[in-house]
């Protein structure tokens, strides 16, 4: 008896070792699907979100923009770069609408979890902290608004400094900034820091 179960044993051993190779086999394809899938549905509907915010209907930008954070939230979680992109979306469709208490409080959420998550370039990263500046500004409350986009002004002269001007991202990027220091050249002159105001004026018509 010992020495059949002797020779059955390899036998088994190879037969309990395909049985794993092959559960874990499945198990990665299962998962590369659900990735396919989770990735198509997120790109589609995120970027009929954002397509439809940029013509201005913020109805279907919302229901678009929230499909996509289901999917994410469905497949991955908010570890996910993609849940931040869908949740800073939504937060502009509600700036666009003026719901700038709803707005506020998904770029706040955003902007946490972008200094967590791995996968944002800059831009990406810096969208919820810029748009908490925006609805601070809207809100009148300029203290704030200066402090943030003095925070994002720096994040994104600290990743120019790093790309070439031949690099395409160095366009987008330079776009952006202006946008900032626009936002913090009129926070300071709300708040008739004056002279700081006109010094970014200048420094963004020399870089137009």
């Amino acid at each position: 008896m010992k020495q059949r179960l002797k020779k059955r044993w390899p036998y088994l051993s190879g037969g309990f070792v395909f049985i794993l190779f092959a559960a874990y086999l499945a198990a990665s394809m299962a998962g590369s699907a659900a990735g396919r899938r989770c990735r198509m549905e997120w790109e589609r509907d995120y970027d009929a979100g954002i397509a439809r915010l940029q013509r201005g209907e913020l109805d279907g930008a919302e229901e678009n923009l929230k499909a996509s954070l289901a999917t994410i939230e469905r497949f991955t979680g908010k570890e996910d770069f993609r849940y931040v992109k869908s949740l800073t979306g939504i937060a502009t469709v509600y700036y666009a609408a003026d719901r700038l208490e709803d707005a506020g409080r998904l770029y706040k959420e955003a902007a946490g979890l972008a200094q967590e998550v791995a996968g944002l370039d800059v831009v990406d990263q810096s969208a919820p902290l810029h748009g908490m500046a925006s609805v601070e500004y809207a809100s009148g409350d300029y203290g704030l608004c200066e402090q943030h986009a003095r925070i994002v002004i720096s994040q994104r002269e600290d990743a120019l400094s790093c790309l070439s001007h031949t690099d395409e991202a160095f366009a987008s990027l330079s776009g952006k900034l202006r946008g900032d220091l626009g936002l913090l050249r009129d926070c300071l002159k709300k708040q008739s820091k004056v002279d700081e105001a006109s010094r970014i004026e200048q420094r963004i018509a020399q870089m137009e």
